[in-house]
């Protein structure tokens, strides 16, 4: 009986959620909150009718409190199975969570671990409870807590830890607000608690009974529970202390102690036959024999089995109720199944031709649905077949102008890139020094080389990226005609046709032309011959771009120094190669041999 006020905590602590919640959340907290000691029915059709009709215009907090609600109410009055209160419950917490609202995951979390350790989940219920222990904020909470961790520990046999939350509790219930609704409840229960597990120790010598029998009527003084809903409480307060007095009776001040037995034993007998509670015989049989005992115990043995006897007597009338209902159910059962077998054989004809009727209708309705979808699934997939069609027409069309617009934006870039070009010419045909005349040839292949790129993308078909093999043939033949007269130097190339996107095969361009220009101008002698050989290929991850001659080389001085150099053409390499994110290598060589590599 002592778990039943355990469970009406649960639902009392609804009533107790913080003050920054909706009106309507304030409002039905209060009404729950008195409805809780009047009477259980009307309290679980309160809740009901809350979910029923708030649920669909609610806000998530509101769903929240009302899906807790829904697991205390039906927990308390047991009308569902654990597992359909635990499912609200979970909803709750989940809600909870996205809320961030600690005092209703603070009762959720309780929620979930009381019915976990109904269930037996030890380990569950001992997590959830921890968890609700992170979100104490008030004494009542506090209070709350401990409350439920000494019913946790009961539940496995544990009665020094127990205790030990129990006094945690006593020590805070100064500290409660005692015009809160819950107060009375939760004084009651904690000296319940308090009485039973002193009653409870393992060990028999360690039993205070009298310290059992003040919690008990503590239990009793703390609210008048035998008028109220907690009848079932009273009565378990009133037995108990019959037992305690009757087990203390053989010890000490033996009259006074079974005198108060018998006093509370028949008060727990006067009110079980006044009340409506269920299972009224198996209590009165419970109190009859408690009280043949306890005239045993004073030597009134004839007075102590006559109650014996009518304690087996209401054992057997609970027994010769059930055994009566069974013989009922057992002739009505039978009675009805000769009834029931005569209809059954007149039925099944029928139901065999109404179920083929149903099922020949159902296959013809299916059948027109399937015609119906399949008309319409049609007429839809031309509807779509067609846009579709379209919006792939005017894509290739933009496409195809956008490309003829690239291209000629490619043609016209190539064009002014040689037009600067014959203005540097002309530019230079005016000019006697020879140092400004190498100068504006630099800058004229150089230009050059940045032409050719777009003219490459103007004559191709596609302009993502640029075919490497033509470009730089095309860079190499540019190269060789600056060639003077009085040289002869072969170009040698090995080019694997590698496609780029602009930028890397722009700059890879622009290398080339430096490397092959120093090449021609520094490798050889004015009436020297010589070959200067090219390569490009891809080694896995890696794109190399080799330039060597069979020339006089790097001098000496010059060749570890490459990076140094601050002429034009090698900060150009330089910056390109730091663009690429590339590495420049000299190798040994007849002549110069330099490696350009860059990744994939």
């Amino acid at each position: 009986m002592k778990w039943i006020v355990f469970l009406w905590t649960s639902l009392c602590t609804a009533t107790y959620l913080g003050y920054s919640q909706s009106d309507f959340i304030k409002k039905n907290r209060s009404l729950i909150c008195h409805q809780m000691s009047l009477d259980n029915t009307k309290l679980l059709i309160l809740v009901d009718s809350l979910y029923q009709k708030q649920m669909d215009t609610a806000s998530e907090l509101e769903r929240a409190y009302l899906n807790l609600w829904k697991a205390q109410g039906h927990f308390y009055s047991l009308e569902q199975s654990l597992d359909s209160i635990a499912f609200y419950g979970s909803i709750a917490d989940e809600l909870f969570k996205k809320q961030k609202d600690s005092e209703g995951l603070f009762e959720s979390k309780r929620m979930l671990g009381k019915v976990q350790h109904y269930n037996n989940n030890f380990l569950f219920s001992q997590k959830y409870l921890n968890q609700a222990a992170d979100f104490v904020q008030t004494e009542i909470q506090k209070f709350k807590i401990h409350i439920d961790y000494s019913d946790f520990y009961t539940h496995k046999g544990n009665i020094d830890s127990t205790l030990f939350h129990l006094y945690k509790a006593e020590q805070i219930l100064p500290l409660l607000n005692k015009e809160h609704c819950e107060f009375r409840f939760l004084k009651s229960e904690l000296n319940i608690s308090l009485g039973m597990a002193e009653i409870r120790k393992t060990t028999y010598e360690d039993i205070d009974y009298d310290q059992a029998i003040k919690y008990f009527k503590r239990a009793i003084e703390s609210g008048d529970l035998s008028v109220d809903r907690s009848i079932e409480n009273y009565l378990f307060c009133l037995v108990n202390l019959a037992y305690c007095y009757r087990k203390g009776g053989y010890f000490g001040q033996r009259t006074h102690h079974l005198d108060s037995a018998r006093f509370y034993t028949e008060e727990y007998i006067r009110w079980v036959e006044a009340s409506k509670v269920s299972n009224k015989f198996g209590k009165l049989e419970t109190a009859y024999e408690n009280l043949g005992w306890l005239h045993y115990a004073e030597g009134k043995a004839d007075v102590g089995m006559y109650d014996i006897q009518r304690a087996m007597s209401y054992q057997d009338s609970v027994y010769n109720k059930l055994l009566n209902n069974r013989v009922l159910e057992i002739t009505d059962t039978y009675e009805n199944k000769l009834k029931n077998q005569r209809i059954e054989n007149l039925n099944t004809e029928n139901e065999q031709i109404r179920k083929n009727l149903f099922l020949f209708r159902l296959i013809l309705l299916m059948v027109l649905l399937l015609v119906g979808v399949l008309v319409t699934s049609y007429y839809r997939f031309r509807q779509k077949n067609r846009l579709l069609k379209k919006q792939q027409l005017e894509i290739r069309q933009v496409k195809d102008q956008l490309e003829v617009l690239l291209r000629e934006i490619h043609h016209r870039i190539k064009n002014n890139l040689q037009v600067i070009s014959s203005f540097l010419g002309i530019q230079k045909r005016k000019l006697k020094q020879k140092k400004v005349i190498e100068a504006l040839n630099q800058s004229q292949a150089r230009i050059q080389t940045i032409a050719d790129m777009h003219e490459q993308l103007y004559a191709q078909k596609g302009l993502e990226s640029i075919a490497m093999e033509p470009y730089f043939k095309k860079i190499v033949k540019n190269c060789s005609e600056n060639v003077m007269e009085t040289q002869t130097i072969d170009f040698k190339t090995e080019i694997e046709n590698h496609a780029l996107d602009f930028d890397r095969g722009l700059s890879l361009g622009i290398i080339l032309n430096e490397l092959i220009t120093n090449a021609v101008k520094y490798a050889f002698t004015q009436n020297s011959k010589g070959t200067v050989f090219v390569f490009f290929k891809k080694i896995e991850s890696q794109y190399l771009l080799t330039v060597k001659d069979n020339g006089k080389g790097f001098p000496p001085n010059l060749k570890h120094k490459i990076n140094q150099q601050e002429g034009m053409g090698y900060q150009i390499i330089r910056a390109m190669i730091s663009k690429l994110k590339g590495t420049l290598e000299i190798r040994e060589y007849i002549g110069a041999h330099i490696d350009i590599q860059i990744p994939n």
